[in-house]
This record gives C-alpha cells, sequence and structure tokens, in this order.
C-alpha cells in the first residue's frame, strides 16, 4: 500500500508539533489534540470520563475518542479533537467545549500510575511504549483489507 503522507506505525514514538496560540482553527476532516486548562485531580473511588458538549458537537466537532479518566489520574486532560465539518471550525482558549462526568466506586481502587499520570500538556500517544503479546495464536486472528 502507498500513502502520501507521514504514516503513523505503533511501535515508534509519535510525533506533533506543538502550537501555542490563544486560538486555533481546525480544518474540515482533520485531527488535532489538545489539553484542558483545567488540572483534575481524581481520588481513588472515583473515575470520571469527557464528553463533548451538545452544541459544540452540533458543529461537527467530536471531542474524544478515548475519554475515560482513571481512577487516581491527576494531570491535565488530552482532548482528541475532530473536525468533521466541511468547514474550518475555530475554538479560542478557555472555551467550553466538553464535561467532565464523575462516576463515584463502590470502593477504593489501585490508584492511576500509566504513562499519562502528571500530563501537563496535550500529550502525544505513548502506544509504542506498550508491551504486545507474543502469543501468535492472538495475531492471527486480525483480517486486515486494503483499498486503493
Amino acid at each position: 500500500m502507498k500513502y502520501s503522507t507521514p504514516l503513523f506505525s505503533l511501535d515508534k514514538p509519535a510525533a506533533y508539533k506543538e502550537i501555542y496560540k490563544d486560538h486555533i482553527i481546525i480544518p474540515p476532516q482533520a485531527f488535532v489534540i489538545g489539553t484542558t486548562i483545567e488540572v483534575i485531580k481524581l481520588p481513588n473511588n472515583m473515575s470520571a470520563f469527557v464528553e463533548g458538549r451538545s452544541s459544540i458537537g452540533r458543529l461537527g466537532l467530536f471531542i474524544q475518542n478515548a475519554g475515560w479518566v482513571d481512577p487516581g489520574f491527576e494531570g491535565h486532560i488530552t482532548l482528541e479533537l475532530y473536525n468533521a465539518n466541511r468547514v474550518p471550525i475555530e475554538l479560542k482558549a478557555g472555551r467550553r467545549i466538553c464535561q467532565l462526568v464523575l462516576a463515584a466506586l463502590d470502593q477504593e481502587t489501585t490508584p492511576y500510575i500509566g504513562k499519562y499520570y502528571g500530563q501537563n500538556k496535550a500529550t502525544e500517544t505513548q502506544v509504542s511504549l506498550e508491551e504486545e503479546s507474543e502469543d501468535v495464536s492472538l495475531k492471527t486472528k486480525w483480517k486486515f483489507k486494503e483499498f486503493d
């Protein structure tokens, strides 16, 4: 398969261009990551998830695709932003585009100490740091179809 743009490999660290501005214009069908202004610190008996605001979703802006926040997480929340519209969308710093839904757990759990703990900026994927199974039977169950 041929690609005209750079390729993200799950086996290599991803690199993103950092932009420091008071606003950003997200082109149609473009993906960017951002971060919340707020720093959160969840206790070990509470989890949360990020949801986009409906008013923002009606513009065609998808706010996240990995919105789970683990118990014990501390840091800024990285937001995955995708403009599904046919026109650019402008976002200004400080604009409310999402909400955090909190969920109390029945009991405390082991606190989150994963690769995103304490992040203080929009953090690129760390998937290349994950260990993969050596079980060959798991790898043969995937079927991929290439499109021209």
